[in-house]
Order: structure tokens, then C-alpha cells, then sequence
């Protein structure tokens, strides 16, 4: 990490979420963007940020972004999500919390113009990943969130509003309908890595597995280029922001 840190840094936990910011930003943004894998879950994602924040100029703005799930009808695969409140999914939650309005606004209306697909609402961590449909819509009903990830809350909840401001974006890979196999907790490690072998046995089991397996292929490379449409139109705002 370089002696003097980007004013935004911005936090994606897989290389296949890392790779589909970087290409959204120009070259330009190098001079004010930091782009990192901050790892999977809440634990991981902490350790990276706990990290940056102890640097002599820590960033003005965070940003935690990647993939999400769906918890709503009509919140597709490839469509936008900007958090306007992260809610803690865990069994003792921590209160709400709300990022600031003006800018959530501001970040939504930079989608609109470029008639990127999108939802502002509220998104709750969980960790591990919520797999089957009912168990989406039961959270959706028990939450009122219409998305869920596993890092955004942790994020935020380390952060000093005082001194360092938050957005979320993420991009939806698996809509509601959509099920997932319990398996997929096991594809990825703590760093967001594919796990070979765990992905492989999984295949070799069936026709089925391997048909599910390029079934979230086709999704995660759907919502890749989801992601990279929507911070091509999020950058410019988000730079006037750090400027200003």
C-alpha cells in the first residue's frame, strides 16, 4: 500500500468482483481510488479495513461493493442496489445504520442518467450466505431489507462517520427465485478464492451439479458486467464527491 492513500477506497471481496470495478474506473482514477479485496465475511473485511484506517491519511470515503442476493420480486440478477440503510443480521443485531441521504441520492441519480437498472433500499449482512428461496424471503419479511451480503455492515460498523463516509453498491447475482446449493458456502475461502477442489467434486457428482455450475457461472458473469456498467456511471459523482 502506498505511503499516501487514495481519498476512496473501495471493497470488493472475489478477484471476480475486484476485476469488474477496475475495469470500470479510468486510468486517471489510480490518483484517487484505491480498489482491494478486503476478503469474505465480516471478519476478513474488518482486518483489511482496521488495516487502512491506521494509515497516516486514511480514505475520506468507503465503499463496499460486489455481489449480492436478491430478497425481493423484481430484483434481478444484474440489477444495482444502493444501501440506504445496513441492517445486522446476526441474532443480537446492532441498531440500523443509515447512510446519509444526500449522497445515496446523489449515487442514484448518477444510475438514472445512465439508465443502469437499480433499487435504493435497505441491505442486511448475514454470514454464512442465505442458500435457499424460502430462507431469502423469510429474511426479506423479517428485515424489510431487499438485498443481503455478508460485508457492508461490518464495514460500516467500524467506521467513524465523523471522519470517513460510506457507500454500497452491489449488484445482484442470485435473484430471489433463484436457489442455490449449500454447497457454494464451500466454493470460496475467507480471501475469496476459489476453492478448486471443493468446486470440482461438486461437479463430478452429477449432470445435475454440473448444470447448476454453469448455471452461477452464467449469473456471476451476467452480474460482472453489471457491476462494471453501473461504477462507469458511478465514478464521475463519487470523484465530485471526494473533491468537494
Amino acid at each position: 500500500m502506498s505511503m499516501s492513500t487514495p481519498r476512496i477506497a473501495i471493497f470488493a471481496a472475489i478477484k471476480l468482483e475486484f476485476d469488474a470495478v477496475s475495469a470500470a474506473l479510468p486510468r486517471s482514477a489510480g490518483e484517487n481510488a484505491l480498489v482491494l479485496r478486503g476478503g469474505m465475511g465480516p471478519e476478513a473485511v474488518t482486518r483489511t479495513l482496521r488495516t487502512l484506517l491506521e494509515t497516516p491519511e486514511p480514505p475520506r470515503l468507503i465503499c463496499s461493493t460486489g455481489f449480492c442476493g436478491g430478497l425481493v420480486d423484481g430484483l434481478g440478477v444484474g440489477d444495482a442496489v444502493l444501501a440506504d440503510t445496513l441492517l445486522d443480521g446476526r441474532p443480537a443485531p446492532a441498531q440500523p445504520l443509515r447512510i446519509e441521504p444526500p449522497l445515496v441520492e446523489k449515487l442514484a441519480a448518477a444510475l438514472g442518467a445512465r439508465h443502469v437498472r437499480h433499487r435504493v433500499g435497505p441491505v442486511i449482512s448475514v454470514h454464512p450466505a442465505v442458500t435457499r428461496c424460502e430462507s431469502k424471503r423469510a429474511l426479506a419479511a423479517a428485515s424489510a431489507a431487499v438485498a443481503v451480503d455478508m460485508e457492508s455492515f461490518a464495514l460500516a460498523s467500524n467506521l467513524d462517520p465523523r471522519r470517513t463516509r460510506l457507500a454500497v453498491l452491489r449488484v445482484v447475482s442470485d435473484s430471489v427465485a433463484d436457489e442455490l446449493p449449500p454447497e457454494v458456502k464451500d466454493f470460496l475461502d475467507s480471501n475469496g478464492d476459489v476453492r478448486l477442489a471443493s468446486v470440482t467434486a461438486f461437479g463430478l457428482r452429477s449432470p445435475r451439479n454440473m448444470k447448476i455450475l454453469w448455471e452461477l457461472k452464467a449469473r456471476s458473469g451476467q452480474a460482472a458486467a453489471a457491476l462494471t456498467a453501473a461504477w462507469r456511471a458511478l465514478w464521475p459523482a463519487l470523484e465530485k464527491e471526494i473533491r468537494a
